[in-house]
């Protein structure tokens, strides 16, 4: 059994939920999607499978993925959501455009040592980490004719 799987029905049977064949199926779904997406896109990933799935279960369902761990959510300048399975992806950040919503990860071998310096100065063991910088992509300002730093902070070279 794959082990997010078995995680997942251990949470949910924690919870006193069953893992129905609708659950398992928005979880499966939601780990064969690449990098992050929206709820509607699992949603139209669950349809195209052929599951029975309602968006309602869907959208419920995306709620137990995130408390059991398995997804992390992104909240979006829009309001939208955006998710992606925690397992398996190595550590990384995300910039996150608040004009298009595209959402870029990178890798940062300082930040991480950074991150990690100041838990151990501090005594602390974080689970998890998430770093989300907001800004105006470069396509985004390009369309716009920008070239002129963001509002609230550095203009970053193009």
């Amino acid at each position: 059994m794959h082990p997010p799987r078995h995680l997942f029905i251990e949470r949910l049977r924690e919870r006193g939920l069953r893992a129905t064949p609708e659950r398992l199926s928005i979880l499966d779904r939601a780990f064969g999607l690449r990098g992050h997406f929206d709820a509607e896109e699992l949603v139209g990933a669950v349809r195209a499978s052929g599951s029975p799935a309602s968006r309602a279960t869907v959208y419920r369902t995306l709620g137990h993925l995130v408390s059991t761990g398995l997804l992390r959510r992104h909240e979006m300048p829009e309001g939208a959501a955006r998710f992606e399975p925690r397992e398996g992806r190595p550590p990384h950040e995300h910039l996150l455009c608040i004009e298009c919503g595209t959402m870029l990860e990178f890798v940062e071998d300082g930040i991480e040592r950074l991150q990690g310096e100041v838990c151990r100065r501090h005594g602390f063991r974080p689970p998890t980490h998430s770093l989300q910088i907001r800004g105006v992509c470069r396509s985004c300002r390009r369309m716009a004719g920008r070239s002129t730093a963001p509002r609230n902070g550095p203009e970053v070279s193009p």
